[in-house]
């Protein structure tokens, strides 16, 4: 997907244009970032097609976390900065796949389990996915990153909005779709263009955990169909 998908070190001017940007223009707590640096190997979060989606830039000084940039992994999103946070997250991506490998292994213990990945699952929480392979059949598990809880594939009742997952490119119904490399595709060469109005929103962690049954709905944010402002609802984990 060359013409839609991107890598990761052409991302890595975006990352720090935004931190320049909003050191100099955004609120006392980010003059610290005018010291610090964008490190370079981001983390990666999928869609739940399996495809990247955004990569999250941590934002250092030396040792010290001082927070994160979020960038699209497509020019299908329409704009390279999703998001910045302050602060270090209380969620730990690696810690959450070591406590839900065995339980995996356990739930599903005859079938083949892919290698875990992080994903946003409803826009904009996350989760960790297991790809699970039981004979000529293909699922998926997914737990929210945060609370650990199973996340339902589907709505309890169709057309209806819940706790569920669903793919954020498949939302973006009127923009070409990033699919497997080798078939055939629109859109090559798209632009990225620059958020309008500014900056997407500043936000402070600590990440909250999601109620069960806290509503969300099954489409990207208007935000995501023009440039990306992003405006995660109460207790969304980044």
């Amino acid at each position: 997907e060359a013409g839609l998908m991107i890598e990761p070190k052409e991302l890595v001017e975006h990352a720090t244009l935004a931190v320049m940007k909003n050191a100099a223009a955004g609120p006392p707590e980010l003059a610290s970032w005018l010291n610090a640096a964008v490190r370079k190997e981001p983390l990666t979060i999928h869609d739940i097609n399996g495809l990247p989606l955004f990569y999250d830039f941590e934002v250092a000084r030396g040792k010290e976390v001082l927070g994160n940039v979020r960038v699209a992994a497509s020019q299908v999103i329409g704009t390279a900065l999703v998001a910045v946070e302050l602060g270090p997250r209380l969620w730990n991506y690696d810690k959450a796949v070591k406590k839900l490998t065995p339980r995996v292994k356990r739930e599903f213990a005859r079938a083949r389990i892919a290698a875990p990945k992080l994903v946003c699952y409803s826009y904009p929480k996350l989760g960790v996915m297991f790809e699970v392979l039981e004979g000529n059949k293909t699922s998926l598990a997914i737990y929210d990153v945060s609370s650990l809880a199973r996340v339902p594939g589907k709505p309890e009742q169709p057309d209806s909005e819940g706790f569920y997952a669903w793919s954020f490119y498949d939302s973006l119904s009127d923009r070409p779709i990033p699919r497997p490399a080798g078939s055939t595709r629109e859109g090559d060469g798209q632009a990225i263009t620059p958020a309008r109005g500014g900056l997407p929103e500043t936000r402070r962690t600590p990440a909250r955990r999601p109620a069960a049954g806290a509503t969300t709905s099954r489409r990207a944010p208007a935000a995501a169909q023009a440039p990306i402002r992003a405006t995660p609802a109460p207790g969304c984990p980044r």
